[in-house]
């Protein structure tokens, strides 16, 4: 129509393919971090579709060798999909007992939520600076 190209970038493949690929044919350039997503949205009718990876910016995140003022003995940072709950579910005790600390959203969707709401931490947002500091954390 007025001839603008449109792209997107599919930073939640392969959690939300039900919903992308109801709209993938709607661009013209089509991105996603999954690579086995690729054939998937071209097998839609896509003819652009490209692996585009996350990836980090050297200036704010890079290897340190101080110790980290946080000590973990086990960690996970990320969002509580469907799948990673029930992964979880049958460990998650051992888990804890070992010294397990989340951080993330929806976690509450975890049945067992509420007996570890001090080790749980939700929405609570980290920011590049503060992940590093868990990150290597969990290197050391």
């Amino acid at each position: 129509m007025l001839g603008i190209r449109t792209a997107i970038w599919l930073t939640d493949d392969p959690y939300y393919t039900d919903i992308s690929m109801k709209i993938v044919s709607h661009y013209d350039y089509v991105f996603t971090l999954e690579r086995n997503c690729i054939d998937l949205y071209r097998s839609l009718g896509c003819r652009n579709v490209y692996y585009l990876p996350f990836a980090a910016y050297a200036g704010h995140y890079r290897p340190t060798l101080t110790r980290s003022m946080v000590r973990r003995e086990i960690s996970f940072i990320g969002s509580a999909y469907w799948n990673r709950v029930e992964f979880l579910r049958p460990v998650i005790g051992g888990l804890m007992e070992k010294g397990l600390r989340i951080n993330g959203l929806w976690w509450d969707r975890l049945p067992e939520y509420t007996q570890y709401p001090d080790r749980i931490e939700i929405g609570k947002w980290l920011g590049w600076l503060r992940h590093l500091k868990y990150t290597v954390a969990l290197k050391l």
